[in-house]
């Protein structure tokens, strides 16, 4: 069968492209080699091999029997920025759950036929079109197309089947007279846990941000603000043992930097912040603290002059409504960033301060800016007495030398390239440990991307293009193989055969009496044939019924 062949060749290209492009989707850190940054990846291995190379054979190395935990970095965090789950922080009543509209629609008419009173009835139903447009946006792909109500649910629905079942009750607050845990302990419960951090997709702006909002984040994803101490267990005695050193302190810092700058639409939830910024500070350790390291979490950025970053500085405000406050913003106020660097971080321009204004060691991740970024922020000590803190790219600053400049403090803050398939599908993979000669922690940072999302749809698509040829052609192929019947010939029985034509073909092609063949006859309308089985030969009678009405064969043929 021609369509038969057709489908043949076809499977033999489709299958090995399918089966190629299904293993890169789903196995592509292999073939990028992402990995976790290793210790080791400076070492002597580094000068034969790329670091990215090297951390991926440290990690293969990892889930075999040669595993050296010393090149596995003690603390390791899978970075996600922006997933886009929106909710329904663009609403403005949040918590309706039904038209508020709809009574009124009724009352005019709008039950009563297409009169006057359901046009009325249409117009004010229309008021709140924008709302519930923006309610089925974001229930949209979620396979639960419901109430309002219902867009919590959906979207943690949407949510769990991105990330698993993951768990939000951590022990963020550390027990009374518990100084840190220990890291490195409790291993299996952080397999489960996921820390989020809030956006402007989950609560809005300073300006729309409320009470309703903040309670529905933290009931589906868990506290905006909250901090996390970690001792890192080793030997603290030095090498030369005359003298015992400072314990390895890592410090991770959640922070909701939405409602930072001003004006807010709700006071209450910005003084929160702002207490809980102040106890993060005043809770510090000495900046001259040795082997300590924070990372804070937060999702604006800093700010940063226009052209370093694909965003730019920009603020937008309401204007008569959530008391003017912040409509939309790409990066954090100049005097909100600078509080963050010398507040948090305890980095300052002037060297009379403690530490000399070096601050702490430390790095910044956020979000927002869907393309992301890799600055470096730092103040230069030396400038006329108007000291500014500037910002650059940090490829641009280690190239230039201004990380390694004894009178600049400075700090990297990663701003995480979207995990949407507009922008690359990324993943960033940050590792920390801590390097004992130097008594002091080190991190590496790498980003994993999968690439566009088109990607994506042509494999999926091209699966099920294959899967499709390949049942078609299996039913084509198990039709073929049946045996098809003579053309007009139908079983009636007895091991008899009737013809269309009416016809009648004996019982047995080669029966056998007292060992000598018998004859086989076919009777048709006015001739009769006979076959001689024993010698192969056909001989044709005129019938005796045509010529005189009566046959002793045609009798004998009657009789059978």
């Amino acid at each position: 069968m021609f369509l038969l062949c057709v489908l043949r060749y076809a499977l033999f290209l489709l299958v090995p492209l399918s089966l190629i492009l299904s293993s890169y989707l789903y196995l592509y850190p292999v073939f990028h080699l992402c990995a976790f940054p290793s210790p080791s990846q400076d070492g002597l291995s580094s000068k034969f091999l790329s670091s990215r190379t090297t951390s991926y054979l440290d990690t293969l190395l990892q889930h075999t029997s040669f595993s050296n935990d010393e090149k596995i970095a003690p603390f390791r965090l899978l970075a996600l920025g922006d997933p886009q789950l929106e909710g329904d922080s663009s609403i403005d009543n949040v918590e309706a759950a039904k038209l508020p509209h709809w009574h009124k629609f009724l009352d005019h008419g709008g039950g009563g036929g297409f009169g006057i009173g359901f046009l009325r009835g249409a117009m004010i139903l229309g008021e709140e079109k924008e709302e519930w447009k923006t309610r089925i946006i974001n229930v949209a792909g979620n396979h639960d197309i419901g109430y309002a109500g219902d867009i919590d649910q959906a979207r943690m629905a949407r949510f769990t089947r991105m990330f698993g079942k993951a768990n939000y009750e951590m022990r963020f607050h550390l027990p009374e007279g518990v100084e840190a845990m220990i890291l490195g302990e409790e291993k299996e419960e952080w397999k489960t846990r996921i820390i989020n951090v809030a956006g402007n997709h989950d609560i809005g702006y300073a300006g729309d941000i409320d009470q309703a909002r903040m309670a529905r984040f933290t009931r589906m994803f868990g506290k905006a603000n909250y901090e996390m101490r970690f001792h890192l267990p080793t030997n603290t005695t030095a090498d030369d043992g005359e003298e015992e050193k400072e314990i390895p302190e890592l410090r991770i810092i959640v922070l909701n930097d939405m409602n930072l700058d001003t004006p807010a639409g709700t006071k209450e939830l910005q003084d929160e912040t702002y207490n809980f910024l102040n106890g993060v500070i005043t809770t510090s350790q000495d900046v001259t603290r040795a082997a300590h390291f924070t990372i804070v979490l937060t999702h604006i950025p800093l700010f940063k002059e226009e052209g370093v970053c694909v965003d730019g500085p920009f603020f937008d405000f309401f204007d008569g409504e959530f008391g003017n406050g912040v409509k939309e913003q790409n990066h954090l106020s100049r005097d909100a960033s600078k509080g963050f660097l010398e507040g948090i971080f305890g980095m300052s321009g002037n060297t009379d301060v403690p530490g000399h204004g070096f601050g702490r060691h430390g790095v910044i991740l956020n979000g927002h800016d869907h393309e992301g970024c890799d600055v470096y922020h730092y103040i230069n000590q030396s400038s006329p007495p108007e000291r500014e803190w500037a910002a650059t790219k940090y490829p641009q600053a280690v190239a230039t030398g201004v990380t390694e400049e004894m009178d600049i403090p400075g700090l990297r803050e990663l701003t995480l390239r979207s995990m949407m398939g507009d922008f690359g599908g990324n993943a960033g993979l940050l590792s920390l440990w801590f390097d004992r000669e130097e008594w002091d922690w080190r991190f590496e940072f790498v980003n994993c991307a999968l690439g566009t999302q088109h990607i994506w749809w042509i494999v999926h698509i091209l699966d099920l293009i294959t899967l499709g040829v390949g049942v078609v052609y299996v039913v084509l192929a198990v039709l073929q193989s049946i045996p098809a019947r003579p053309a007009g010939m139908v079983q009636v029985g007895d091991g008899k055969v009737a013809r269309a034509n009416g016809g009648v073909k004996g019982p047995s092609p080669k029966e056998k009496t007292n060992g000598h063949a018998t004859p086989q006859y076919t009777m048709r309308i006015g001739v009769v044939e006979e076959k001689d089985t024993g010698k192969g030969s056909l001989r044709k009678k005129k019938s005796k019924a045509t010529m005189n009405g009566s046959s002793s064969n045609g009798s004998a043929m009657s009789d059978r």
